[in-house]
């Protein structure tokens, strides 16, 4: 140590004062504690939703109503093409509707005639003919129908819907006896409604059978209730042998 140092040592130990003694360190202040970790704001969850729909539930399909509604559509296209055909014909444009087939008839006759060279009375002759002939085959056809309908109705007693039924059953098939000779609607009915006929056929035969079998036990003798000789029931019965002598020698036949 240096010489100096150590006599100021000396001289302060000589004082009666020690040397001054550093302050202490400041203690660190704590460390502040590591905040968690936040959990994660979840996301607000949404709102309910109303489960009846605000919007108006379709409504059924009225068939009867799209069906004319077709109809109509298909005359529309009816009319635009015989309005057509009759321009390209040379009618006139204001010509009615309901003249315009007859006129473009009458149109295809004369061109007709003219190709074949073949005169118009004679063409039309042959045309009419022709009309009548068809018109008489479908009235054949309709009559032949409606006998055979009533033939089926009558066979099986149907009512008026099942009528109407079995008509709608042959349309889906593409049966139409009023176009189409030849067809036997007995058959028809019969293929189409065979397991109906069955259970109806054996109901009607088992309720014969039951009403038979009630008929002959009706009519059939069954022994009286009361015993002894028939009479007047008001007089005394007999009381002895000697009046029971007399009531079966009564009732025995001389």
């Amino acid at each position: 140590m240096p010489e100096d140092v150590t006599s100021l040592d000396a001289m302060l130990n000589a004082a009666g004062t020690a040397p001054a003694t550093p302050p202490p360190a400041a203690p660190e202040p704590p460390a502040s504690p590591t905040p968690a970790e936040t959990p994660p704001t979840p996301a607000p969850s949404p709102a309910p939703t109303d489960p009846t729909p605000t919007s108006t539930p379709a409504q059924p399909v009225d068939k009867s109503a799209q069906a004319f509604a077709q109809m109509r559509i298909q005359n529309a296209q009816y009319e635009k093409a015989l309005k057509q055909a009759a321009v390209v014909a040379g009618l006139d444009v204001g010509t009615p509707l309901d003249k315009i087939p007859e006129l473009l008839q009458a149109k295809m006759l004369e061109k007709q005639a003219t190709t074949q060279n073949v005169p118009l009375e004679l063409l039309q002759q042959m045309e009419g003919f022709k009309a009548k002939a068809e018109a008489f085959e479908k009235a054949q056809m309709e009559q032949a129908a409606f006998a055979s309908f009533n033939q089926v109705r009558t066979m099986h007693g149907l009512t008026e819907q099942d009528m109407i039924e079995f008509a709608n059953q042959l349309d889906q098939k593409g049966i139409n006896p009023f176009q189409t000779s030849g067809i036997d609607l007995v058959k028809e009915y019969r293929n189409l409604y065979f397991d109906s006929i069955l259970q109806k056929s054996v109901d009607a035969a088992v309720q014969k059978a039951l009403g038979t079998q009630q008929a002959a036990a009706d009519h059939s003798t069954k022994p009286g209730t009361k015993s002894g000789p028939a009479g007047d029931t008001n007089k005394q019965g007999a009381t002895s042998v000697q009046s029971l002598d007399d009531l079966l020698n009564a009732a025995t036949p001389r």
